[in-house]
């Protein structure tokens, strides 16, 4: 992702064990992306997230989202939109709450992004640029 999520506050303290866990869950979206078909992802997605109890509050997302821009800083490999929204979303799940994974598409000129909606609102400005394709 080129530009930062808009509504994530860089103020938040983040414990050193949840940037750990982001940076594995970053590594699971990494390989997930590159060894797996998105038809693939997309079902596994959908079995796990009917096991949340509970939708994730914004607050707590823009925690989970602090972590995982801390922790892709020190990633080795590329870690764009689709990967960071990605490993959002498992970082919700790993947490038994819901948010809402959305793939979307603009044209003129043709690009693709991926982003993390809660409460309906997006957690990046960007995302409201691009027509959602698939959401989970």
């Amino acid at each position: 992702m080129s530009k930062e999520m808009v509504l994530v506050e860089h103020d938040i303290p983040v414990q050193a064990r949840d940037k750990i866990l982001a940076w594995c869950m970053i590594f699971v979206a990494w390989i997930m992306i590159r060894l797996v078909k998105i038809e693939q992802i997309q079902s596994l997605l959908r079995i796990l997230k009917k096991r949340c109890k509970q939708d994730m509050a914004l607050r707590e997302a823009k925690v989970i989202a602090s972590c995982v821009h801390s922790a892709r800083r020190i990633f080795w490999g590329r870690v764009a939109c689709l990967e960071t929204s990605l490993s959002i979303f498992l970082l919700a799940l790993l947490k038994q709450r819901s948010v809402q994974w959305c793939l979307g598409v603009k044209l003129g000129p043709f690009a693709s992004h991926a982003w993390i909606e809660v409460e309906g609102i997006p957690l990046d400005e960007e995302a409201k640029e691009y027509r959602k394709i698939i959401t989970i």
